[in-house]
């Protein structure tokens, strides 16, 4: 899923539901935070510290391992450098490019930046009491094309509804507004329903924030929260968005073969 669902996975794992994609499509608010994960017992996990720039950059620090990384996503550029300070090094990635300032989600077709995907406009609906518009998103996976239907939030931007080919249907619902760390944000809640006969349905909630548009806080199904805290709106140093001169670029390691048994 292109925009809040590309779900949970970037800034070790500390980035939120709907963070990452709104973040990249540029809300024209750059800011810094911390970057939070704490599980059901309430022990705090690391902390990664994130800075959001023009145009969708985005730079986030953590420890792995020991060793400090910064990885740097540059989206207008559909590049991503993963620094390693420690050893004045960096690898280089490439990702989906996107235009700069653009916003995907609400005025462009959901598939642009991704290769591979086709989009096609079915109409406008009414989801929850929100207006919509209706895509169809096709993919080629292994010679066949497999096709999910996405409803697309006309004022947020992002899936409030999805429904994949095997009868698996995701869908979010605003359920009210609230005051979180001194912000104006929305509560959305997510209900993920597997197939018939697959399992229970799995259910989390999200804070979102229409001015930086991203969640800010997000509460998993197994009691964990991913969070951002500290958050600071202001414009961010060029620099942070650069490599460092003089840093070697190393090639990512190569995947070992398989060995037959």
């Amino acid at each position: 899923m292109r925009r809040a669902l590309m779900v949970l996975a970037a800034c070790l794992s500390l980035s939120l539901g709907i963070a990452q994609v709104q973040a990249a499509n540029g809300s024209g608010i750059q800011f810094s935070a911390e970057a939070v994960q704490t599980s059901a017992q309430g022990e705090q996990g690391p902390v990664a510290k994130m800075f959001v720039g023009g145009n969708g950059m985005r730079r986030t620090e953590y420890s792995q391992n020991n060793q400090r990384v910064v990885q740097i996503a540059m989206p207008s550029q559909g590049v991503m450098w993963v620094v390693f300070p420690d050893q004045g090094s960096y690898m280089e990635r490439r990702m989906p490019t996107m235009a700069a300032g653009g916003t995907a989600g609400k005025d462009n077709d959901p598939c642009a930046g991704q290769p591979g995907l086709e989009c096609r406009l079915l109409g406008e609906e009414t989801v929850n009491g929100r207006p919509t518009k209706k895509w169809e998103v096709s993919a080629s996976q292994q010679g066949q094309v497999v096709t999910m239907t996405q409803w697309i939030d006309s004022e947020r931007g992002f899936p409030v509804r999805q429904e994949t080919p095997r009868g698996g249907v995701m869908e979010l619902r605003m359920t009210g507004t609230e005051e979180l760390q001194g912000r104006s944000v929305e509560r959305w809640e997510m209900v993920m329903t597997p197939p018939e006969g697959q399992g229970q349905p799995i259910r989390s909630v999200q804070w979102f924030d229409p001015e930086l548009e991203i969640a800010i806080r997000e509460e998993l199904p197994d009691g964990s929260v991913r969070e951002l805290r500290n958050i600071q709106v202001g414009a961010q140093p060029e620099t942070l968005f650069q490599v460092p001169a003089g840093y070697q670029k190393v090639e990512p390691p190569a995947q070992q073969p398989m060995q037959r048994r």
